[in-house]
Parts: structure tokens; C-alpha cells; sequence
């Protein structure tokens, strides 16, 4: 029982490491897919840079997880072999079976998130396609907002999702180099301003740049 929650534990440590890892770019695209926003969503930036620590400390959790489910299984070989108690290994294998599914269930989530700032930015779609609104040609103007605070692909998408459904927004693309955002919008419906301010509201600091 001790060797379980021994392994419960570590399996606990790993999922939080690659959790706290993914948080920073996954959390806040997610967020704005769902129209939800605010500084909490770019204030987890700040655990950007300890991001290698957060990987280190998942992968560290999840092998020791296995090594203690492996010392487990040799623990009850013995048993079964008479070296020890033969009575505490009736149900080894199935405890074994068990053991190894949650291991490996548990391995594929943590690469899950590991792996998911790269994967959300390799393939979620962009707003500039998507999210279109028809406008007239006469009144359809551009403006580029410095960003500051971004700090992965994931954030730049996050904006975009969340621009793209602001009322007067033709197509909106948002870069990491540079900074920046570049909107089609309804000078009838919408201003430089406002725009700007919808990005800030997502914690964002921001600058119109002159055109």
C-alpha cells in the first residue's frame, strides 16, 4: 500500500509539473476560444521562464512513478518464488496490471501537455480565415497594435480568437515577430482605440502604432 501511494503521489507531481509547463500558452488560447479573458490569462506568462524546470520536474516525477511501480513488481516476484511471504502475492498481477495502465494513461496526458504549446501552435486555425465579417470596401480600414506580454505562438492565437469576434473586425492577424497585430476593421463599427482596449482587457499592454 505504501509503494501505491508512493506512486500516486509521483503520478500527482508529474501531472502538476506538466500542467504548470503547458499553463502559459495552453490556458490562455483556450480561455479565449471559449470567449472568456481577462489578466488572469496572460498573467500565467510568468511561468514562462521556469517552463524547463516545470518539463524537468515532470518527466523526473513520472520516471520515479515507474521505477517504483518496477521495484513493485520485483518485490512481488519474490513473494510469489517463496523467497518472502507467498501469501501477500495472490493478487499481484492484477495489482501489476492495474499499476502499469494508470503508468502508462498518466504518460500519455503528461506528453499531452508537454507537447501542447508546440501542437496548438502548429494547428489552430486562424481568425484572419475564419472569422470574417462582411463590410463595406469604403469604410474598411487598417491599424497594427504594438502587444506587449506575449510570450509563445499560443498567445498571439488566443488574441487573434478573441479579436476575431469583436463587432467591426474584417480579419485580424497577430505576430510574435513583430509584436504586433494587424486588424481589418469597420471604421463605421469600431475604432484603433477600442480595439486596443479589447486586447489590454486581456492583459495585454498595448500601442497604436501611427500610420
Amino acid at each position: 500500500m505504501d509503494s501505491d501511494r508512493t506512486q500516486r503521489w509521483g503520478l500527482a507531481a508529474a501531472l502538476g509539473a506538466a500542467f504548470a509547463a503547458s499553463a502559459c500558452c495552453t490556458l490562455p488560447l483556450l480561455l479565449a476560444a471559449v470567449g472568456v479573458g481577462g489578466a488572469f490569462a496572460s498573467s500565467l506568462s510568468v511561468l514562462e521562464p521556469y517552463r524547463g524546470v516545470f518539463v524537468t520536474l515532470a518527466i523526473a516525477a513520472l520516471g520515479f512513478a515507474f521505477w517504483r511501480s518496477a521495484k513493485e513488481d520485483g518485490r512481488a516476484a519474490e513473494n510469489a518464488s517463496g523467497e518472502a511471504d507467498p501469501d501477500c502475492a495472490c493478487d499481484a498481477p492484477q495489482r501489476s496490471r492495474a499499476r502499469w495502465t494508470v503508468l502508462a494513461g498518466a504518460a500519455v496526458v503528461i506528453a499531452a501537455l508537454l507537447a501542447a504549446p508546440t501542437i496548438l501552435s502548429m494547428t489552430a486555425p486562424r481568425p484572419a480565415e475564419t472569422n470574417v465579417q462582411p463590410v463595406s470596401l469604403a469604410s474598411e480600414r487598417e491599424a497594427v497594435v504594438r502587444i506587449e506580454g506575449m510570450t509563445c505562438a499560443a498567445c498571439a492565437q488566443g488574441i487573434e480568437a478573441s479579436l476575431g469576434r469583436a463587432e467591426g473586425v474584417v480579419s485580424v492577424v497577430v505576430t510574435m515577430e513583430p509584436p504586433e497585430a494587424r486588424i481589418r476593421y469597420d471604421e463605421a463599427v469600431t475604432t484603433p482605440e477600442a480595439l486596443a482596449e479589447a486586447i489590454e482587457s486581456l492583459g495585454y499592454e498595448t500601442e497604436i502604432v501611427p500610420r
